[in-house]
């Protein structure tokens, strides 16, 4: 593995994911942290198909590539960083296309359909098409993959409500699910905490901090979220 350069925006990261970029897709790392966080969902076929809504960076896209995986499609109607991931990953297919109008136009059903920070986002008439457009192309027994800032989070869950001009909302747990319960169709939604600490130190210390956290919550009569960290990923199950 090696780190790829493909630029990046410290406001955007900072306020989205609640840290900054580094301006480097740093490939182990990236690796480590898909690994803890979906690895043990992902099909062990290599030939899946997947459809990655708003690659963005490439992060997915890089850890997909580093598991084998071959059928490859991300759509983002921001180009910035196209060349430089096609450069990278010439068997992957990169579209710069609304999602909207990819959905317009295509005709395939994909195993799996991972989207990241794009909820927040939208409008309620527009999120609901989205869920609908989605579920339409994941093929029978496919999985959803999402990522979004999370209104539960304890440390950052106002700044990524706020912080962004075109941000309509945030969810958590409980309101995600409601709205994928009544406009998808889904046998089963799950959702995770982020993976927090690429390092034994920072493991040992986030764990203990959460652990006092809780003993505070309780003390003081309120009920931990069950989704903490500040992004929620949720996996749904066709």
């Amino acid at each position: 593995m090696n780190n790829t350069h493909v630029g990046g925006s410290n406001t955007y990261f900072k306020n989205h994911i609640g840290y900054k970029s580094r301006n480097v897709i740093d490939e182990k790392n990236i690796h480590m942290q898909f690994m803890y966080e979906i690895g043990k969902f992902l099909p062990t076929n290599k030939n899946t198909t997947i459809l990655d809504i708003g690659y963005g960076q490439g992060y997915f896209s890089t850890y997909m590539n580093s598991m084998g995986y071959k059928n490859y499609t991300g759509v983002d109607i921001d180009n910035t960083y196209q060349n430089e991931l096609e450069k990278n990953m010439p068997h992957y297919t990169f579209h710069h296309q609304d999602v909207f109008d990819f959905f317009n136009t295509n005709t395939t059903q994909y195993n799996i359909i991972f989207s990241s920070n794009i909820f927040e986002h939208l409008g309620k008439e527009e999120r609901i098409v989205r869920i609908n457009k989605m579920n339409h192309f994941l093929q029978e027994g496919g999985m959803r993959i999402n990522y979004m800032p999370n209104a539960d989070s304890i440390l950052g869950a106002t700044g990524s409500r706020y912080t962004d001009i075109t941000h309509y909302s945030l969810y958590n747990y409980i309101s995600f699910s409601q709205l994928l319960h009544e406009h998808g169709n889904f046998s089963t939604i799950s959702h995770y905490n982020q993976y927090i600490g690429n390092t034994i130190f920072k493991r040992i210390l986030h764990k203990t901090a959460i652990g006092i956290t809780k003993i505070i919550y309780t003390i003081l009569g309120f009920s931990f979220p069950k989704t903490y960290t500040g992004q929620i990923i949720t996996i749904c199950k066709k």
